[in-house]
């Protein structure tokens, strides 16, 4: 071998040393190709690497069908990790490439098959680029692909007990459940570590059916119409796989119900009735209160937690809270004077957005 150094300035002299360094050979060497990988182990044993330059190391490893392959690579310089079949076909992570400045990738098998990697350097430096790999996996969701669609979906009932799963990539899970009309109903779900999940409720399997979607943990829903609504479980991240559980329950609801609009308020008797109702998440409740012209009225209510009041007529807004009516105590909402014979209409709303059941009582009387 020779070395040849030259000096590019003309009549400068440029002292220099020259120092030549024998730096180790990688033992899996000859690995350039997919057809000289090594094979390595996927139970999380370290595999380590010396990449010169440009370079590329192949290696090659089992994968059986319905596991997901975790691939963890740490590296002194860049280094991306591509995958590829036996036939040399480029194959699919969850993250698209995978490079040791990100995040951990994903593969999920399809077929159980021998599939290959190929770990490049990408510095421009000559440095060996020392790296460390660790492959390790673990089952996919058993009920994949069954409930991928909500043709299949997975029948959950609105007992509180929970269904588990595994989003992975664009992966969805769907859930058949049954609800009433008039009914609230809380559905919650959690992940495992901080991976977050989309939770919609649809009333069809049409996508745009949606009621609510959302990465929010717990909604609450009061049920419109009796019948199968559709829950969908979708991974909020294309890489990152979330283990999830989703359970829905009821929550204990008036006999108002359906109130939630001026057509459909409720009466109220004044003077001898006191009304027990109930506002869950997301509720709204109409009360219809009879009056003659000329007199004066007081309404009451008592809450369990905070809740906002306003007072209409037929035609105008005469009241609106703008304090909420404190829990634990009777309150005068208001007094009001009648001008002619009409039905006041009075609206209550949640003033946390967090609460799912706020019991209260209400009642009207002539002054």
């Amino acid at each position: 071998m020779y070395l040849q150094v030259y000096n590019g300035s003309k009549g400068v002299v440029t002292p220099y040393t020259v120092r030549i360094e024998n730096y180790p050979i990688d033992s899996t060497e000859p690995d350039d190709s997919l057809s000289q990988a090594r094979s390595v182990p996927t139970d999380s044993s370290a595999i380590p690497r010396l990449i010169e330059g440009l370079n590329a190391d192949w290696i090659k490893f089992p994968v059986t069908a319905g596991r997901i392959y975790r691939f963890d690579l740490t590296s002194e310089y860049s280094t991306l990790l591509a995958l590829y079949t036996p036939e040399g076909a480029a194959a699919t992570l969850l993250n698209g490439s995978y490079s040791s400045s990100t995040t951990p990738a994903y593969f999920e098998a399809k077929t159980s098959q021998t599939m290959y990697a190929r770990l490049t350097n990408q510095s421009t430096l000559t440095d060996l680029n020392a790296i460390r790999l660790r492959i390790s996996s673990f089952a996919n969701d058993s009920t994949e692909p069954v409930n991928s669609t909500a043709a299949g979906a997975l029948a959950l009932g609105t007992d509180s007990v929970p269904a588990n799963g595994l989003l992975l990539g664009s992966d969805q899970d769907f859930y058949a459940v049954m609800l009433d009309s008039g009914t609230t109903y809380k559905f919650e779900y959690a992940t495992d570590g901080n991976v977050s999940a989309y939770m919609a409720l649809l009333t069809s399997e049409l996508s745009s059916s949606y009621v609510f979607s959302s990465t929010t943990q717990v909604q609450a829903y009061t049920a419109t119409a009796t019948g199968k609504h559709y829950l969908r479980m979708t991974s909020y991240s294309s890489a990152a796989p979330a283990r999830y559980s989703v359970a829905v329950s009821r929550i204990p609801n008036d006999t108002f119900e359906l109130d939630n609009t001026f057509r459909t308020a409720k009466p109220i008797t004044v003077g001898t009735e006191t009304q027990k109702r109930i506002l869950t998440k997301g509720d709204v409740d109409w009360i219809s209160v009879p009056v003659d012209s000329g007199a004066a009225y007081s309404m009451y209510v008592n809450a369990t937690d905070y809740l906002y009041t306003a007072v209409y007529t037929d035609d105008e807004l005469i009241y609106n809270s703008t304090a909420s009516v404190s829990p634990g105590m009777e309150r005068t909402a208001q007094t009001f004077t009648i001008r002619r014979k009409c039905n006041l209409y009075v609206k209550v709303t949640p003033y946390y957005s967090t609460t799912f059941s706020n019991p209260y009582t209400v009642r009207v009387v002539k002054n």
